[in-house]
């Protein structure tokens, strides 16, 4: 049997793709968070779709985040406890999420695994992603650095998948294995695409050629800055940047901000979604695409006209009224 592990929408997402790709000829169960069922209440799908043979819920939101020992303990107890099944049945560990504290019991038991960088080109970014968990998680965020599992350099991590062409590092090693889940998914049989796509959002939109998808970014969420500031710079983006253009909202999976009450002129799409699923989700498919940094652009270029926003991204970082 296969193991799969994936904590965000989008790992969600390229764990069923590659394990349709790569290992469909081996049983596989899947780990998931216990808070993943807010956006997902049908989880358990995946398994009438006969996607994983189970998909178990790990209740990370029971594991204080205390000390190396206690949480050894507590996530051991919890795997036992959740997911049910010994180490040894499994043949391959694939862990999306490492840095997560799944990892530390893999680590703990001594048992290798491959890991899936966070998102597109994250890989490249660990010191970005320490920074980020540690405004709200220190504890978490140091135990996660000194284990390697930001930079997925952990003697127990045997291979890394990842996008290489979103990469600033050098990849060129074997140790790292190239997936893009977009194109992957792309070339599945239309009925298993479907298949895939209707787990995660079951209608189709229509939209101009000449309108624009703007990918939001949670950042209040992350801690980045509060919601009134992320408001000032959505206010700015589509009430300045994107003047009289015909803009969709697609926010991301977590955010908070109700762009519908305050973006009256736009259209927003509620469904909660990984935004790698846009090319497949319109009848009529807009042209163009803009965001701020989000790293669902990195995947989507083949299919939109993109543009990230990386000197406005900086321009943010600099200003310490609104990046914390």
């Amino acid at each position: 049997m296969i193991l799969y592990h994936a904590i965000s929408t989008f790992q969600l997402l390229e764990c069923m793709v590659h394990h349709l790709v790569y290992t469909k000829d081996k049983e596989a169960v899947l780990v998931l968070p216990d808070f993943i069922v807010d956006k997902f209440p049908q989880y358990k799908q995946l398994q009438k779709m006969k996607l994983f043979k189970k998909v178990r819920l790990l209740k990370y939101t029971l594991i204080p985040h205390s000390n190396d020992r206690t949480i050894m303990r507590d996530i051991a107890y919890r795997y036992k406890k959740d997911v049910k099944y010994r180490l040894d049945k499994f043949e391959e560990v694939y862990c999306a999420g490492a840095h997560f504290y799944f990892s530390l019991y893999l680590i703990s038991m001594k048992k290798p695994f491959i890991a899936f960088e966070d998102a597109a080109g994250m890989l490249s970014r660990d010191e970005e992603m320490y920074r980020t968990l540690s405004r709200q998680f220190p504890v978490h965020a140091e135990i996660a650095k000194r284990y390697g599992l930001f930079s997925l350099e952990n003697e127990y991590i045997k291979k890394v998948i990842c996008h290489k062409a979103s990469q600033t590092k050098d990849v060129s090693a074997d140790r790292f294995i190239n997936f893009d889940p977009v194109a992957e998914l792309q070339h599945l049989d239309d009925d298993l695409r479907e298949e895939i796509v209707s787990f995660f959002i079951d209608k189709t939109y229509s939209a101009d050629n000449d309108s624009i998808i703007l990918l939001t970014q949670h950042f209040s969420v992350l801690g980045n800055m509060s919601l009134s500031k992320q408001e000032k710079v959505y206010d700015y983006i589509i009430g300045d940047v994107l003047k009289n253009e015909k803009v969709i909202i697609k926010p991301h999976p977590d955010d908070l901000l109700d762009y519908e009450s305050r973006y009256k002129s736009a259209t927003v799409i509620h469904e909660k979604f990984p935004s790698e699923l846009l090319p497949f989700v319109f009848n009529k498919r807009p042209e163009r695409l803009i965001t701020i940094n989000s790293t669902g652009a990195a995947l989507l270029k083949g299919y939109f006209d993109v543009k990230i926003m990386n000197n406005y991204m900086e321009e943010l970082k600099n200003d310490t009224e609104v990046f914390l």
